[in-house]
């Protein structure tokens, strides 16, 4: 934030609260107290700072107000703001010292902190979640921890490969803990995969927060300067943001908070591993259902009566789902639609070859096609990447290792291992251990598809004697004796 724009921030009373009485009009100031109370609180200021060998320039920076303002409030000049003792409190570890002596001397009639907005925007939630009881406690353990040290953010990341029920899962929890987070939740879609290719840009995620929070004028053009008035917003509050469908971590770090009392929960595809680093998120990888939940899910949507009558035929199809609970929503949706057709005969239409992802599919809408939802992911990979993704498809074994890789495109190891973990980074491959992979049964039927789209038979036939040529660590791990 330049020294102009957080001049203009900290003068600006409208930054920081609304009169209920009129949502529109600003309020005389957001918790300003009497001038003469403003002596005291400078003269307090001034201590605290000078004790702990703090700057006037440097609390500025801390807090994200010019240091010109500063300077006028420790002089008695400007009377404080409520938001202004808060961040001050923060940023020098005085306790809400500070914070208490303004809102003790705030005028009556001017709105406090109850005044400011409460923003819910979480959309509906999932009709039914079953078997994440370990990730939402999980979430829980970081998000409503308590003790966390000033500048920081609680963080927690859920990745998995598409189609999982990432987003299912973050709606749930937080809709489930509202009551945590007195201040409001505010939510985005980043659109990191989606069917336009246009993730949205943090600016613009910036300033509906900011419009969420109260703040309609005045919100300043750059995304660093937005950065800095959404922390200064979020300063104080409890506040759950939650950043849905996340393509990196660039796109996520604008949009953090830098308060303790704050949460944020992230989903993505990948693996954010620059928040890991540098910002302390907890990564909670969202894996398919176990056999036994997929069945029960399915039970659940195509309903008891049918699912009792013909129980093997919802094991076939629970199955063949692979655990993704949107493939079992789309399969249990077209089930209940084909009425005058039995479980069994549904279940032996969608293995028959080459149809299985015809039928896994909404026609409506593009978030319900797993082929769709597949192609997001693959859509930004390298092409060294995609084309392994291609091969591998038509891998005879159920598990690979980059040797593999490296013979099916003829490169380096090192360069194959380069390649393997973008695809583990995307989720469209699971490491198993020792060194080996596996891809997902639904995946590897959308491979083929790309394959058969993207490579002559001929090239085809030579990739598969090619693998079929490298020794033992393209098979499946001998049986146990």
């Amino acid at each position: 934030m330049t020294s102009e724009t957080s001049c203009l921030v900290a003068d600006d009373p409208r930054l920081y609260t609304w009169d209920r009485r009129d949502p529109g009009v600003a309020a005389d100031g957001p918790g300003r107290v009497r001038q003469g109370d403003g002596q005291t609180f400078g003269s307090a200021l001034r201590a605290a700072r000078v004790a702990r060998q703090v700057s006037v320039r440097e609390l500025g920076r801390r807090v994200h107000y010019c240091h010109s303002y500063v300077s006028k409030v420790e002089n008695g000049v400007k009377p404080p703001t409520v938001q202004f003792a808060r961040q001050c409190d923060e940023a020098l570890g005085l306790g809400g010292t500070l914070v208490a002596s303004v809102e003790l001397s705030v005028e009556p009639s001017v709105p406090t902190r109850s005044a400011w907005p409460r923003p819910i925007q979480l959309p509906p939630g999932p009709a039914q979640l079953l078997g994440r009881q370990a990730e939402s406690e999980r979430i829980g353990a970081v998000l409503t921890a308590s003790g966390g040290q000033p500048g920081t953010v609680p963080l927690v990341v859920l990745d998995g490969p598409p189609g999982v029920g990432k987003t299912a899962l973050a709606l749930r929890w937080a809709h489930e803990n509202l009551a945590r987070f007195p201040d409001g939740v505010l939510f985005a879609d980043l659109r990191g995969y989606a069917p336009d290719a246009t993730p949205a840009r943090p600016g613009d995620i910036l300033a509906e927060f900011c419009r969420a929070l109260g703040v309609f004028d005045r919100i300043p053009a750059g995304e660093e300067q937005r950065a800095a008035l959404l922390r200064s917003l979020l300063t104080g509050r409890r506040v759950l943001l939650v950043l849905d469908n996340a393509l990196d971590t660039p796109q996520v770090r604008p949009l953090l908070p830098a308060s303790p009392n704050c949460a944020v929960l992230v989903t993505s595809r990948r693996q954010l591993c620059g928040l890991s680093v540098r910002d302390g998120a907890r990564s909670v990888a969202v894996r398919p259902l176990t056999p036994a939940t997929s069945v029960a899910l399915l039970r659940e949507i195509i309903g008891e009566r049918w699912a009792n009558a013909e129980p093997e035929a919802v094991w076939r199809l629970a199955t063949r789902c692979g655990g993704l609970p949107l493939a079992l929503r789309l399969a249990g949706q077209r089930a209940t639609r084909r009425s005058g057709t039995s479980l069994t005969e549904f279940a032996d239409e969608m293995f028959a070859a080459g149809s299985l992802l015809d039928e896994l599919t909404a026609d409506d809408d593009p978030h319900g096609d797993l082929r769709e939802v597949f192609f997001w992911s693959c859509r930004w990979l390298d092409q060294e990447a995609v084309l392994a993704f291609r091969v591998l498809g038509g891998h005879p074994g159920s598990e690979f290792d980059e040797s593999t890789v490296a013979a099916l495109l003829r490169s380096s190891t090192a360069e194959a291992a380069v390649t393997v973990r973008q695809l583990a980074v995307a989720h469209l491959i699971e490491p198993t251990g020792a060194g080996r992979y596996r891809m997902h049964e639904l995946l590897r039927l959308y491979a083929n598809e790309l394959a058969a789209e993207h490579a002559p038979t001929g090239v085809r036939d030579r990739l598969t004697r090619r693998l079929r040529a490298q020794p033992g660590p393209w098979a499946d791990p001998a049986p146990a004796p």
